[in-house]
């Protein structure tokens, strides 16, 4: 039997529960929200013991420290762009980059990272193009957040006499 926050919870289409050969039990929630944060409680019981194990899980709404953001990134033309973003989110959040309101897509001179704990936006060899408001949204089942940074490629001006 399975508790969640002291309440039984039962099989269905929100709750699956799994056994498997080696006795391992799987409490497995579909479309996890801000709503399924708490302690749950397994408890197995027989004629001769009962016990049980007790977890917590925690939703976190993505989260990103803007204090430690530039507003402003001036970079030369034809040096790199690395725009690195620290975040925190459970489930792990979704990334996506815009570039003046547009999606970025990943590939070409324009690579995009994601690990559990940041994303990097990477160019290569900057241009003029390249200048603009770069936005890191990122959402999870719990909530949606955004940074943005302005990006000023400065070019190198040739005088002819």
């Amino acid at each position: 039997r399975w508790f969640k926050n002291g309440q039984e919870i039962y099989h269905g289409e929100k709750y699956n529960f799994l056994n498997d050969d080696q006795g391992v039990i799987r409490l497995i929630i579909q479309r996890i929200s801000k709503d399924d944060d708490g302690y749950y409680v397994c408890m197995f019981a027989n004629l001769y013991v009962c016990e049980f194990v007790c977890l917590r899980v925690c939703i976190i709404s993505p989260q990103i420290n803007i204090d430690q953001l530039p507003k402003v990134i001036e970079v030369r033309s034809g040096k790199g762009i690395r725009l690195d973003i620290p975040y925190v989110g459970t489930p792990l959040p979704t990334a996506i980059w815009l570039k003046n309101g547009i999606p970025l897509i990943n590939g070409g001179p324009l690579r995009i990272q994601q690990t559990k704990e940041r994303c990097t936006l990477l160019v290569d060899e900057s241009v003029r193009g390249d200048s603009g408001t770069y936005e890191l949204r990122l959402t999870n089942n719990s909530g949606e957040v955004s940074a943005e940074v302005s990006i000023k490629v400065i070019c190198k001006l040739i005088f002819f006499f």
